[in-house]
Formats: structure tokens, sequence, C-alpha cells
């Protein structure tokens, strides 16, 4: 490249050489004249050059440097630095000064005035900031559009950092042509906010944001006042056609109702990822607790079996209980009391009685070491109630424990901790969960059914301790609301007498069965249906 070298008053001139020149004449000129020089780029690098032509424009009083491309500004920068007079630089090509040229400039400490077409905010914010040169730009670019005015974007700077603008979509074209400037000059926006529902308008908008490949962008749609025009169905359609673009861009459009749409719409608002979530979240919520309700009915159910099948290892008979005949005490002493007479070798027959007892004792005794909470074994005919029952220092730990004291939240039967396991008190309570399962209690419902509780096999209890076998006649059953009237443990026989009437007045059946003062009873409590009621069984020790 050959550069011009022109004088016009008191001003410079650097210019592109235009027409080839031949090589023999670069350089040829008369100096003192000063009308018009040529050298070839390398030989204006030259420091001899350089010398020459800072001593000509020194004896030329020139105060006005003007130079003609952008690109020149490297060469040229270090020469006019060199020259004091110069208070005043022109570029006069219509192109942006890049901001790597702040080095260059920030040398250039006697020069005032620096005109050009722009450069980079970047740039014109150092200079500002740091130096004290004035910047002309002959861009006239900051027009007062209502969208310049509404995001204040009365600076370059302000133009190129900006990371949040509205756009209304009662603009008009000069605002979309404004906009369309802001989105070249600008390298930061991150969110557009545009209020209102002109789907022309936003389309144009949207253009303009494709068309100058901005990238991870959010385009947030509002309502312009309170109208109940709903948005999802003009956002739905421009997405529908704008997907891929948007996609690949990296842009997302959210909406953004009024708080008065919000209030009388609010079922619409809710977005439908949130929706599908927390639907999945609730579904799987309910799997969870249903499968671990399950896993805890299977856990009981299989410690039932472990139980029964330990207690057939051990040997346990289960003695079955003979009906109760009512004209038993009737036939006791007809003549079959004479024809046992003869034998009186009841002896035999008890010392069977008694290897059973042995037995009992030995296999109770397996049972209570593994757990050594065991008191007894616990049967009510024709249900699933047969476990072995276990007392605590508390009446909470086997609400949510079992047997083998491993949590389950069915539980397991237990004893009052008031109560004596060896030696009945005057109530004896036994508690345990109702389920829907049929195990623990939840088979304690069938008493309530009059098929059941008339059959006299279903109205004895047995209670198996390692000491003795007991059977208990039932002379009371009912459902009460939640009350703790019925667990009293220890009695005066005045107050015991009235309990008993108490319990027997409640009862849904009347079982003609006495019970006095120096008898002791046996009582079973579960819940009945929810935790308001209870379904409550007394029988009376024999």
């Amino acid at each position: 490249m050959n550069i011009v070298i022109r004088k016009l008053g008191k001003k410079i001139i650097f210019e592109q050489a235009k027409n080839v020149v031949e090589k023999e004449k670069l350089g040829v000129t008369n100096v003192w004249n000063f009308k018009e020089i040529i050298f070839e780029e390398k030989k204006l690098q030259d420091s001899f050059i350089q010398v020459f032509l800072k001593e000509l424009l020194v004896k030329e009083n020139i105060t006005i440097a003007q130079i003609e491309k952008v690109d020149m500004i490297p060469l040229l920068f270090p020469l006019i630095k060199e020259v004091p007079a110069i208070k005043e630089v022109v570029i006069k090509e219509d192109a942006i000064i890049p901001s790597e040229y702040y080095n260059l400039i920030k040398t250039l400490t006697h020069v005032e005035t620096l005109e050009c077409y722009q450069m980079t905010s970047f740039l014109f914010d150092s200079c500002l900031k740091n130096l004290k040169i004035h910047i002309h730009y002959r861009k006239q670019e900051f027009i007062k559009s209502n969208f310049m005015l509404a995001n204040e974007l009365n600076t370059h700077s302000k133009i190129v950092y900006k990371k949040k603008v509205t756009f209304y979509d009662t603009y008009n074209y000069e605002d979309v042509c404004d906009f369309a400037y802001f989105l070249k000059e600008n390298k930061h926006l991150e969110i557009l906010e545009y209020y209102g529902t002109d789907t022309v308008v936003f389309k144009d908008v949207l253009n303009c944001i494709l068309e100058k490949k901005k990238t991870n962008l959010k385009i947030i749609i509002l309502q312009r006042n309170e109208e109940q025009k709903d948005l999802e169905e003009i956002v739905n359609t421009i997405y529908k056609k704008y997907k891929k673009k948007l996609k690949d861009a990296n842009i997302k459009l959210e909406i953004k109702y009024t708080k008065e749409y919000k209030e009388k719409n609010v079922l619409k608002q809710l977005n439908l990822n949130i929706f599908r979530l927390s639907v999945l979240i609730l579904f799987l919520v309910t799997i969870s607790i249903y499968g671990i309700s399950k896993f805890h009915v299977y856990s009981s159910q299989q410690e039932v079996k472990n139980i029964e099948k330990l207690r057939e290892e051990l040997s346990i008979k289960k003695i079955p209980i003979e009906p109760i005949v009512e004209d038993q005490k009737e036939e006791t002493p007809k003549t079959d009391k004479e024809e046992e007479v003869p034998p009186k070798k009841e002896e035999p027959p008890k010392k069977e009685e008694n290897k059973n007892n042995d037995t009992y004792t030995k296999d109770m005794a397996s049972l209570k070491k593994t757990n050594s909470e065991f008191t007894g074994w616990l049967t009510v005919n024709n249900t699933t109630i047969s476990y072995p029952v276990v007392k605590h220092s508390d009446n909470d730990y086997y609400l949510k424990h079992s047997f083998n004291k491993t949590y389950n939240i069915n539980g397991w039967i237990f004893m009052d901790y008031r109560n004596h396991t060896e030696t009945f008190d005057q109530n004896t309570i036994i508690y345990g969960h109702d389920s829907n399962y049929s195990i623990m209690f939840g088979d304690l419902k069938k008493v309530l059914q009059k098929s059941w509780y008339t059959n006299k096999q279903n109205q004895i209890i047995t209670y198996e301790t390692p000491q003795k076998k007991y059977e208990a006649q039932i002379f009371s059953i009912y459902v009460i609301d939640n009350t703790t009237d019925y667990l009293q443990v220890v009695f005066s026989d005045k107050e015991f007498e009235a309990f008993i009437k108490k319990l027997t007045d409640r009862s849904i059946y009347n079982f003609n069965t006495q019970v006095s003062v120096q008898d002791k009873i046996i009582t079973l409590s579960t819940c009945y249906k929810d935790s308001s009621k209870r379904l409550v069984v007394h029988a009376k020790i024999k």
C-alpha cells in the first residue's frame, strides 16, 4: 500500500494512493513547497523518514491530521505522537474504531479532539474515563425513539452493555428499527420483556432477534393491562412456527400474567412442567406409601408364619376347646359319676397332663429366649388371632415393633405395662392394632357378627403362659367412642363391682355370664374403623 501525504492549510492529509505510482517517483517532492509526497507503507515506518516528516510538520505548523482509513491508525499515530502542535485528529472513513487501538489513542496526550464515525463502547468509555480527548461522533446514533427513551439508551456504552430491555406492542416502525440497531450493537442482552398481545409486532421483534443471531435469551411476554386475553394461545402459535430456530438459539419464551388475571385464572397459570412433576411426585409418594405399607404387612405376616412355625417346631400343642353345653351341670350328677368311680385312677391322666405342662414350660422358655418380654400366647377361636403376647415398660414400643423387636408399622400384640405377667390383675388388658389384612387384631371385628358371638365355642378365649393354660369366658363385647374408662387395672371391691356392671351393660349381647368381685378379667382392645372408636372384648378368667 502506498500512502499519499498532502498539505491543505494547517491540515495534513494521509490518504491511500488511488493510482499506481512508479517506484522511481516514490519519495520525490519539492520539500519546501510540500504539495504532495508519496511513500510506500514500509518506507513510512523507517526512522529516518519519520524524523524527516516530524521536522516537516513542525516547520509547517500543522495542527490538524486527517487520516483516510481506520486501518492506517497503527501506522500514523506513532508519527502524530511526535508532533505536539497537532491538536485535532480526524478519521474520515465511516467505520468503527476497534477497542485494540486504545493503547495507540492514549499516547496522543497533546491531542484535544478526535473525530470519527464511531468507536466501540469499551474504547469510548475508556477514552472518557482516562483521557482528556474530546470524542466527536459523526454518526447521530442516539435517536430519541420510544424504545430508546423507555430503556434509557442514551449512551453507546448502555447500548452495548444493557442486559434487560422492554418493548411495547404500541411502538411504531421507527422503534423496531432502533431495536434492530440495538441488537446489532449490544453484546450482553439476557432478558427482553414484551408488553402486549399484538402478534404482528411480536413477530417483527422476534425476527429482528433471529436475524441478528442473538442466543441465550429469555423473552417474557406480559399483559399491558388487566385485559383478560389468553397469552398462552398467542405464544403457542408463535412457538410452533419458530420452534426449531428458538431451540437452536436457546431462546426461551415465558408468560407472565398480571396479578388481577392470576387471581381470576389461577389454574390457567399452572406451569405444565411443574404440574406434571407434581403429579409424578404424588404418584411416586403414593406408590411408595403403598409399597411400604404392603412390605410391613408382608413382614408381619411372615413373622406370624415364623412364630407359628417355631411353635410347631417346639411341639406346642393347641388343645381344642370343647363346646360349652348348657345342661352340663345337670348331667354331672347322673350315674356317670358312679361309673367313673371304679377307675378312680385319674392319676395317669394327671401325669399325662403334667407331662404336657412340662412341654409347655420348655416350649414357652424357648419363646422367652427369642424375646425376653414374651408373657403368653393368646388365641381367639374362629379368628386369625393366635399370637405370642409381649409386655414392655410402656404401651408405645410394640405399637411399631414386632415380636423380634424390629420396626414394623403393624406392631404386635402386647399386654398393658401396668399388668403383672405371672399373676393376673383384676383387669388384664391386651392391645393390638386393627388391620385390613386380618393380622394382629384386624380379625377381632368378627366378634361383632351375631353368628360369631352366639356360637358358644367362640365365647372362650385361651391364654397360655409358661406356668399354665387359662380359659376366659366372654361376658361383654361393644364398640365405644375413644375412652379410657375401661382401662383401669386395680380396683377396690366396690369400684370393681360397679366396673363389671358398666362393662356388662355396654355389651351388644347378653352372655348370661356371672362375674363377681372375686373374679379376674381379660380385656382385648383395638381401634375400630378409625382412631375415634374402640372395639372391646371382656372375658372372665375361669
